[in-house]
């Protein structure tokens, strides 16, 4: 049941994201970093620094940083996130979000 919860809030969040996006290429990435198993979905130029105690995804329209127990949307407050889960993010033209366990951060600048 845990699985298919899990497959469900990743899909939705997929989905979410593709909505949000509309036509812009977008460019999916995995990597790990700070314990997570982390999924990107990232519009336009980018660059992700992965190491042991963080992950930082650079984009063209955002940033996000992603250590073992907290995230940041790029100079906002962080937040407290569970470990060693998967973590998705997602960077857009006027939306950046994350979503870890049962957390789940959007900025929009819309």
């Amino acid at each position: 049941m845990k699985t298919w919860s899990r497959t469900f809030r990743s899909l939705s969040a997929l989905s979410l994201l593709l909505v949000l996006t509309g036509c812009d290429r977008s460019t999916r990435i995995s990597t790990n970093a700070a314990g997570h198993a982390i999924s990107a979905e990232i519009v336009g130029t980018h660059s992700i620094d992965s190491k042991t105690d963080r992950a930082v995804i650079d984009g063209e329209f955002g940033q996000i940083t992603v250590e073992r127990a907290r995230v940041r949307l790029k100079d906002g407050p962080w937040t407290k996130i569970p470990e060693n889960v998967p973590v998705t993010v997602g960077i857009a033209r006027h939306t950046r979000w994350v979503t870890a366990g049962g957390v789940s951060i959007k900025e929009s600048t819309r």
